[in-house]
């Protein structure tokens, strides 16, 4: 469980902060705001492929399929999957907190 919540932790900000993604934030309409210093969102698509915490949401799904036993009923999926995006979701604010300022 701990691995996967650092895994998507890894993956959501992969995707949304780094250099090798910059073509689907692109292809998404967001755009580099250089006064900010940060990505800028255009509509939905772009605010998802720029946002950890929306994209940790949706890695969180796989993960949580992958850790949970194959005949658990379903909420303890759906409580899975909604914990793995809350921890990754936290690591990304504790991360932004005292690593960055």
């Amino acid at each position: 469980f701990g691995l996967s919540c650092l895994a998507v932790w890894r993956l959501s900000n992969l995707v949304s902060k780094e250099s090798i993604f910059d073509w689907v934030r692109r292809w998404s309409g967001a755009y580099w705001n250089s006064d900010a210093g940060e990505w800028a969102a255009t509509g939905w698509l772009s605010e998802l492929s720029t946002c950890p915490w929306c994209l940790s949401v949706w890695f969180s799904i796989p993960a949580a399929i992958l850790v949970v036993d194959v005949d658990s009923p379903i909420p303890v999926y759906v409580v899975t999957w909604l914990a793995i995006s809350s921890i990754s979701c936290f690591i990304s604010m504790l991360v932004q907190r005292f690593w960055y300022e």
